[in-house]
């Protein structure tokens, strides 16, 4: 049996019907050999057990899964919708730790499993915990709105109405709103700059590293800096024939969504090969920008952890990550002619560098890795994330109201 090592992503994403209590957690892993090579696009055989501890002596769950690796190497599954072996999923009391989750895998997709981690759950979704919450008893709220409006601040100045944006006491106001969007800028290699707005108006910080400026967020246009609209397609079919720009949002979610506010909109690469995505004065980085960012943070193996934003907010766990450059990669997860993947546990950026046919340069970076990744020839019809940059000798702000 080919031996394994297998980096475990334990994502608690909740998987939940109308307002009843969730009946899954989405597990992730990325799959490796004892070299570090991915294994990519191969059937697997998973085997879950949830235990009391770390030696999987008191079992509380245990069940199968047969699933495939993508093309990052990445296995996902659905802990309590495999195939039973023992115990119930939603008898487990969540509350009640300590809980451990012990994987054994089998690249030939079969039962021969070899123990490949056991991951401590450190926390478990509150609404697990929800379904043997008790009963508080019979709250009555007495304050009325009188009682509130009493309230004084340290300063003896009773509570103010929001009526004059030119009021720096207000709760949102002129005042504040300037000093936000005041540009700031650090001398060195690394440092705040511009804002700038795409022609929708979404507002973007501006970090510098190197010789390049770089958004810190990723790009969330619906339209060319020219105003005109990129063609906004949701339909799979449709999306797998394209030859031509489109962008989506993760899921075919809303544009106010979550996923959508907070890691942006999913561009094929013919959107980004028009050269009119970014706004005015900026341009989507080339392969050899992406090359010299890896390089400016220290080299591949450890710059996607300066690169990433920290903690587990946006990204699954574990992340490794410190966000030392402050360039603040978010896990906007990607969308191919099938389905869409990984938000959450990956980032996908395009680059403008057309490296093969049908195929462009990417960046990746994952979760479970201080790793920075570069793939060559990325089908041009898959749905990535943008970032846009500019020269640092390039300095104007335009900010549409």
């Amino acid at each position: 049996m080919k031996k394994l090592l297998i980096i475990a992503i334990p994502a608690f994403i909740t998987v939940c019907l109308s307002a009843q209590s969730p009946e899954s957690i989405r597990y992730q892993s990325v799959i490796r050999d004892l070299n570090h090579h991915i294994i990519a696009g191969q059937e697997i055989g998973v085997h879950i057990v949830i235990s009391r501890d770390s030696g999987a002596d008191t079992v509380l769950y245990a069940e199968t899964h047969t699933t495939a690796t993508g093309p990052d190497g990445v296995a996902s599954i659905e802990i309590g919708t495999g195939t039973v072996q023992s115990g119930t999923f939603t008898d487990i009391d969540w509350s009640s730790g300590p809980l451990y989750v012990h994987t054994e895998i089998d690249p030939a997709g079969g039962t021969a499993y070899t123990l490949a981690g056991t991951s401590h759950l450190l926390s478990v979704p509150f609404a697990f915990c929800a379904r043997t919450a008790g009963s508080i008893g019979t709250v009555t709220e007495t304050q009325g709105l009188a009682d509130v409006l009493a309230v004084h601040d340290s300063a003896g100045s009773q509570i103010r109405k929001v009526t004059d944006p030119t009021d720096a006491q207000d709760a949102v106001t002129l005042y504040y709103f300037l000093q936000q969007i005041e540009p700031l800028r650090y001398a060195g290699t690394f440092g705040l700059w511009d804002l700038v707005a795409d022609i929708d108006g979404n507002l973007y910080r501006g970090i510098r590293i190197g010789d390049l400026v770089w958004m810190n967020e990723n790009l969330r246009t619906t339209r060319y800096h020219d105003g005109i609209h990129i063609p906004h397609v949701t339909n799979q079919v449709e999306w797998a024939g394209l030859t031509t720009p489109a962008y989506c949002w993760y899921g075919n979610e809303p544009a106010n969504s979550y996923s959508a506010v907070t890691c942006g909109a999913l561009y094929n690469w013919y959107t980004v090969n028009t050269e009119k995505l970014c706004p005015a004065g900026w341009r989507v980085p080339t392969e050899e920008d992406w090359g010299n960012l890896v390089a400016e943070l220290g080299g591949a193996d450890v710059a996607g952890g300066k690169l990433k934003e920290a903690g587990t907010k946006h990204w699954m766990i574990p992340n490794q990550a410190d966000n030392e450059s402050g360039f603040r990669a978010l896990p906007g997860g990607y969308r191919t002619t099938t389905l869409f993947e990984h938000l959450g546990s990956s980032g996908f950026w395009w680059s403008s560098t057309e490296n093969a046919a049908d195929g462009a340069g990417c960046f990746y970076l994952f979760s479970a890795t201080s790793r920075a990744t570069w793939m060559i020839g990325a089908p041009m019809k898959t749905g990535m994330t943008v970032r846009c940059v500019k020269d640092v000798q390039m300095t104007s702000i335009e900010i549409p109201f």
